[in-house]
């Protein structure tokens, strides 16, 4: 379970104990609801900036500097970040052009 606050931090929880695992602080007020996708978990702050870290250890691996709340949605393929009025789509480091194509 993760969760965030106004005090800048995202914490992982195990969601049977209510033990926390890790703590990030990041310096921004975390308001929105965090996205899990796959062993990756998205959020954003108030301050305009958007995080993709680790669920295992909490390390920061993305930052894009847009965003505010909740930051977007995911498909197995493709991360979609609604950012300061601005549709944003990431295709994943694996993802082929075959992937992509429509099927049929």
């Amino acid at each position: 379970m993760f969760v965030g606050g106004l005090g800048g931090s995202l914490r992982a929880f195990d969601a049977g104990t209510g033990t926390m695992i890790w703590s990030t602080h990041v310096g921004g007020r975390i308001l929105g609801a965090p996205l899990v996708v796959g062993n990756h978990v998205f959020f954003s702050t108030k301050e305009g900036k958007t995080y993709g870290l680790r669920t295992d250890d909490g390390k920061v691996v993305w930052m894009l500097p847009l965003g505010r709340y909740s930051p977007g949605i995911a498909t197995r393929r493709t991360y979609f970040f609604s950012v300061n009025g601005r549709l944003l789509a990431f295709h994943g480091r694996r993802t082929t052009v075959a992937d992509l194509s429509p099927s049929r």
